[in-house]
């Protein structure tokens, strides 16, 4: 049943589900297919939309709860729940979704189904586990990533060595389910730019995960990175407009 509510936002009648359902009701989408299994925790559906709980490593506290379907579907479904959710809880929904969210992010999930074609410098790419230069290297480009060395969110990292071994660009590998893979933390030393260094770490890493068995790839980008937009975009990725928040009290 649907009533109106305060703000113009729509309340939805909110049904408990299933992943499986979801699943279904999406067409297998890749923000729930990119979650591991164990992770993947209560669900709901309503008219228009979908959410459910991406729990933390613990599988007994939230992560986030990811919004999707049709922006005031899922306003209307998450208000619905505001009940069953934590205080401050992290949301992840599609751009425009009309709830008051605290520190709002803008940003794109971009996926990608097929590996791009060979790029120009593959072949000095490799997986690398030295975390103090690759720290080193995203504090020099930006202190914005959401992975660091050590955090416990990527399972391995690549790079490439410049010849006095200096890295001059690493990728985070932050995969955690089989289906979708997931690379974050995708970043060039400021001198070694322009050298398809960004592609050729990115399409690598694809690589290996479709031969490790995923049927997709998925990064996020931050709204305002215009570069990595055009690469991605070049690349044959997917783009998915989201914001991430919090609910307030």
């Amino acid at each position: 049943m649907i009533r109106p509510a305060e703000g113009g936002v729509t309340l939805c009648g909110v049904t408990p589900s299933s992943i499986d359902d979801l699943l279904a009701i999406t067409g297998g989408h890749p923000l729930i297919r990119s979650v591991h299994p164990a992770r993947r925790g209560t669900a709901w559906r309503a008219d228009g939309a979908v959410a459910f709980l991406d729990l933390n490593r613990d599988r007994a506290t939230i992560k986030r709860v990811v919004g999707l379907g049709t922006p005031a579907a899922v306003a209307g479904l998450l208000t619905g729940l505001r009940d069953e959710l934590p205080s401050g809880v992290h949301v992840n929904v599609p751009r425009g979704t009309p709830l008051p969210l605290a520190d709002p992010s803008d940003w794109r999930y971009r996926v990608a189904y097929e590996v791009p074609p060979v790029q120009p410098a593959e072949d000095l790419v490799d997986w690398y586990d030295d975390g103090d230069a690759i720290t080193d290297l995203l504090k020099l480009t930006t202190s914005d990533w959401s992975v660091w060395p050590g955090d416990g969110r990527a399972r391995r990292w690549a790079a490439v060595r410049g010849e006095a071994d200096g890295l001059l660009a690493c990728l985070a590998d932050t995969t955690s389910a089989t289906e979708v893979g997931q690379v974050a933390a995708i970043a060039v030393h400021p001198d070694a730019r322009r050298r398809a260094l960004g592609a050729s770490i990115t399409v690598w890493a694809m690589r290996r995960l479709f031969e490790e068995g995923c049927d997709g790839v998925g990064l996020g980008v931050y709204e305002g990175n215009t570069a990595a937009m055009r690469l991605y975009d070049r690349l044959g990725f997917d783009d998915e407009a989201r914001t991430s928040g919090r609910l307030p009290a």
